[in-house]
């Protein structure tokens, strides 16, 4: 887990290449606005595009993430992964994580999930398998079957009220005893935030807030383990953090990539919070430009989280 991120970053091309034109489609998964696809599925909250613009957008991530952690996973899974362990990955997006963990574990065997099918349908390693499926109608899997369970990037996609009796509930009910889950997310909140870049921000808050959803969640994962209905079945939660720099000075030519990916994620989400700041598309965009040079000034950063903890009966 603790290869150089030069050596990560250059996964990137590579990886868009092997899986280009390998997902599959059905027309009633989605619906189409303002030239993005989007999802078609009724009572899900989660609202960003589905298509291949923001598939690229996430395997970029995916690649920053494990740069700055040095590796995908916190859990101490190694023996488990190197012997053959069963993996499952909930709400997989385009299946960059899996994919990635499934080659360099070759001997396990990785189940990944997602409501909307858009990983890959033919091209992948043979030890990975990817299921259509939505949590909030219960996993489609038996009690005690995996002996590791992930999740990333699902503050978007939950309530908190969901997140306490359906998500957990179900992560945990199909987590083997002596298993571990883990949970990682990046906290929304952006560090030494540049002031006309704030609205933008609160925009967005205030988008998720709509939908039932805090975007603000990820510091409080821990706290939720710890108020889960059966959490006398857990270990003690471990909780380990790191920094995502927006900075080149700081961070190199990571800093630069996880800046453009923050502001293109911002781009992304632009007709869904212009009517919240009663501002322009011109407006917008000023904005936008102006971030690259304000938030290296600021030295901007988030906070990133991975909750891990073991089932013990």
């Amino acid at each position: 887990m603790g290869n150089n991120s030069s050596v990560y970053l250059k996964h990137l091309a590579s990886h868009k290449s092997r899986n280009s034109g390998s997902q599959k489609s059905n027309i009633s998964n989605f619906q189409h606005v303002d030239g993005r696809k989007f999802h078609n599925i009724r009572g899900s909250s989660y609202s960003m595009p589905v298509d291949e613009e923001e598939c690229d957008r996430l395997q970029i991530q995916h690649f920053l993430f494990r740069c700055i952690w040095k590796g995908n996973f916190s859990a101490p899974i190694k023996d488990i992964l190197e012997n053959g362990g069963h993996i499952l990955d909930v709400g997989c997006g385009p299946g960059t994580w899996v994919l990635d963990m499934a080659t360099e574990y070759p001997k396990a065997k990785f189940t990944a999930i997602d409501m909307v099918p858009v990983y890959p349908s033919e091209i992948k390693p043979p030890n990975v398998t990817f299921i259509q499926s939505n949590i909030l109608e219960g996993l489609p899997f038996k009690d005690n079957e995996f002996d590791y369970v992930h999740m990333q990037n699902a503050a978007f996609n939950f309530t908190e009220k969901q997140w306490i009796e359906k998500v957990l509930v179900e992560l945990i009910r199909v987590l083997k005893v002596d298993g571990w889950c883990e949970l990682c997310e990046l906290d929304q909140k952006i560090i030494n935030i540049p002031p006309k870049f704030l609205p933008l921000y609160e925009a967005c808050i205030q988008l998720g807030r709509s939908k039932g959803i805090n975007l603000e969640i990820a510091p409080s994962l821990g706290e939720l383990l710890r108020g889960y209905t059966h959490s006398n079945k857990l270990s003690e939660i471990h909780h380990d953090v790191q920094t995502l720099l927006h900075y080149e000075h700081g961070a190199g030519r990571a800093g630069k990539i996880s800046r453009e990916n923050a502001l293109m994620f911002y781009r992304t989400i632009a007709p869904m919070i212009l009517s919240i700041l009663h501002i322009t598309q011109e407006e917008y965009d000023s904005i936008l430009e102006s971030a690259e040079e304000d938030w290296e000034i600021n030295e901007c950063y988030n906070y990133m989280h991975r909750f891990f903890v073991k089932k013990k009966c």
